[in-house]
């Protein structure tokens, strides 16, 4: 269930939803609620820097939320993440991290191709998620023990 209301906000929410420093407000919403909450949207972007070894090799929940969400995806070159994105066809990957490589990217998504990423995230999401994990997690202990 989606609130009509997001639960908080890190700032005063305007008609806009900008506040008054012209920054976009933050929505919090509960954890239970993410899922659909997020669905409400066409794609996710999530860039980050390679600014430390962890950041270069993350694979965030977050991502795993935009497809769980049926999103089509938006990423900068982070390896794990580009390697899911591509080898389900969820969406871009940018050459590079800067915003502007980012925003010329989502200029050359088409709605058609749009449509086909959130179809593919619909057919990853049979497969990328906690339940599946936990089949192949349980699998490979049963396969050690034996």
């Amino acid at each position: 269930m989606v609130r009509e209301e997001p639960i908080g906000c890190l700032t005063d929410n305007t008609s806009n939803g900008f506040n008054t420093s012209g920054s976009p407000d933050i929505l919090i919403t509960e954890t239970d609620e993410i899922i659909a909450f997020t669905s409400t949207y066409d794609f996710g972007i999530y860039i980050l820097e390679p600014t430390n070894l962890n950041n270069h090799f993350a694979l965030p929940n977050k991502l795993f939320e935009f497809i769980q969400a049926r999103l089509a995806i938006a990423i900068g070159p982070s390896p794990e993440m580009a390697k899911i994105v591509q080898e389900h066809q969820l969406g871009i990957v940018a050459a590079d991290f800067k915003p502007e490589t980012m925003a010329a990217a989502l200029n050359k998504m088409t709605k058609e191709s749009m449509d086909a990423f959130k179809l593919n995230a619909d057919k990853a999401a049979k497969i990328l998620n906690a339940e599946e994990n936990m089949k192949r997690l349980h699998n490979e202990i049963e396969r050690l023990l034996n």
